[in-house]
């Protein structure tokens, strides 16, 4: 994630030493964004309120968006993309709902959880096993790190997960791993769009983890982007959650 060898004792330091300040422009086209969000989202008032940020350097996370407890972590690199578009973009709107969305997930996990579970045909498990091998290779996303959920498919279960690429860390994938009897990890897998269960999956939306699955798709909704018409539907009651 760092892109160096850091002790655990130093990361703490590394990551403090990488947050950085907004520049007045930036906050000017933050402040754009959330008042057009907040607008657009007027009757969600989880997402319409209490928008909080924090600026890193492009080389943490790889420069992706992330959160924290109430925070949205937002690079150097991605505030600068904001302000080179100058106009308003269905991009960045995405983003920052999709974000936002995150946050609300943190605060209301079980409520999410149940949903889940009722209406995705996904299984949360205990027993899950993840071997040393994929252990390693698994990139923790703040925003999912509770990676027991394992799904079911002609009486084999099977784990999602984000891994990073062998010859590449940089170089992220989402894989779809067998598991055995036991609920263990097997080093047998496969692209997760290839799983039988995502093959309709659009390819701009990740399905690694629910949480992921739900803040690609609930922005799409709500800005009225292309989804298939099945997905909408299953996900859109959702919506109730933001209010």
């Amino acid at each position: 994630k760092t892109g160096q060898n850091i002790k655990k004792d130093n990361l703490a330091t590394f990551y403090m030493d990488n947050i950085l300040n907004f520049t007045s422009k930036e906050k000017k086209i933050l402040r754009y964004y959330v008042e057009y969000i907040s607008k657009l989202c007027k009757k969600y008032n989880k997402i319409s309120q209490n928008w909080n940020f924090i600026k890193i350097s492009y080389i943490i996370d790889n420069s992706m968006p992330f959160t924290l407890d109430k925070y949205i972590f937002l690079s150097d690199k991605f505030l600068e993309s904001m302000l080179i578009a100058k106009t308003l973009k269905i991009k960045f709107l995405d983003t920052l709902i999709h974000e936002k969305i995150h946050i609300i997930q943190r605060f209301n996990q079980n409520l999410f959880n149940k949903f889940y579970i009722n209406n995705l045909n996904i299984i949360y498990s205990d027993k899950l096993q993840i071997t040393d091998y994929w252990k390693k290779r698994h990139y923790k996303n703040p925003d999912g790190l509770d990676v027991k959920w394992i799904y079911k498919n002609n009486n084999n279960y099977y784990l999602p997960l984000l891994v990073m690429n062998d010859n590449n860390k940089n170089l992220l994938e989402e894989i779809i791993i067998k598991l055995d009897t036991n609920l263990k990890t097997t080093k047998n897998y496969t692209n997760i769009k290839e799983f039988i269960l995502f093959k309709n999956i659009p390819n701009n939306i990740m399905v690694y983890h629910p949480n992921e699955s739900v803040a690609y798709i609930l922005p799409k909704i709500i800005l009225n982007s292309y989804l298939p018409k099945k997905i909408k539907k299953q996900y859109k009651k959702l919506l109730n959650y933001l209010v």
